[in-house]
């Protein structure tokens, strides 16, 4: 097998990997506007892929997070290079959507940074699982009253 044929082959394995994932991947340019992303984001958010190419993915979730959410975030990746907690985005529908996304940068070869890609995984289920265990931990379940 040749060099070329060997970074073909690792090309079409990260491709399949990418579209083939479970989770969200989502790639922001350095303006932090989506410029790619997989068929599972596409399907969790509730918009198509022409509504959310050139967005930037905080259009989705400010109305739904706290106030100084992102400056804390982008002040986090700035310190540190990354970012990963839970986030909120507001899907296509309206519904909402609850989120654990870790962030990374990409850099070029100078160190300068180009690119954010972000996985993000959705935890709707298990957030309604808990709001009914704590439901059931400080309410009767038969009258509704407090415990």
């Amino acid at each position: 097998m040749t060099a070329e044929n060997a970074r073909e082959e690792q090309l079409r394995l990260l491709g399949t990997v990418f579209s083939s994932s479970q989770q969200s991947v989502i790639i922001t340019d350095h303006q932090h506007r989506i410029v790619e992303m997989n068929e599972s984001f596409v399907q969790s958010s509730g918009f198509t892929r022409a509504e959310l190419l050139g967005r930037d993915p905080a259009d989705f979730s400010r109305d739904v997070n706290p106030r100084d959410f992102f400056d804390e975030l982008w002040r986090e990746f700035d310190r540190h290079g990354h970012w990963s907690g839970e986030i909120r985005i507001r899907r296509g529908d309206g519904s909402l959507m609850a989120g654990l996304m870790s962030m990374d940068g990409v850099r070029d070869g100078r160190g300068v940074l180009t690119h954010h890609v972000s996985i993000l995984s959705d935890i709707s289920h298990l957030k309604e699982h808990q709001l009914e265990l704590e439901r059931i931990a400080n309410y009767d379940v038969l009258t509704g009253l407090p415990n």
